[in-house]
């Protein structure tokens, strides 16, 4: 019995092991259009279209995490299309102030590890490829 039971706690701990989201991450969050862009440093001046692009880009993504899934949602907006994506996370890494999850990137399928920078409960941030600008996300009630 004492064998069967030191089996069954392994198997147990190793499956605890594999649920790996942060309840921090969960819910829906939407990208905060006049943070990011008061805090985006850009290397050269910006023509008034040029900003104007830019203006258009942020504030619209929303971002929803499950246990095991995100979800990204853009809306059409300014003629391009929206654009819809699921993918499989997987939190790596976590402490009181962030976290790192691996998923797939939906364009090239390879796997791409993001880390997400909290900065209350219902806010976060991310580096934006490497600008080392943010781009920053609140959280949103469900509808």
């Amino acid at each position: 019995m004492t064998g069967q039971l030191a089996t069954l706690l392994v198997i147990i701990t190793l499956l605890s092991g594999c649920a790996s989201s942060d309840h921090r991450l969960e819910g829906r969050w939407k990208s905060n259009k006049e943070l990011t862009l008061a805090t985006i440093k850009l290397r050269d001046p910006v023509t008034a279209t040029k900003r104007a692009t830019l203006d258009s880009i942020f504030g619209k993504l929303v971002m929803c995490y499950d246990r095991t899934h995100v979800i990204a949602e853009l809306p059409a907006s300014n003629g391009r299309p929206g654009w819809h994506s699921r993918t499989r996370y997987r939190v790596v890494a976590s402490d009181n102030d962030s976290l790192a999850y691996i998923s797939t990137d939906v364009f090239t399928g390879e796997p791409e590890i993001s880390h997400v920078y909290f900065e209350s409960p219902d806010r976060y941030w991310i580096y934006l490829n490497d600008t080392g600008s943010k781009e920053y996300f609140d959280r949103i009630n469900p509808e």
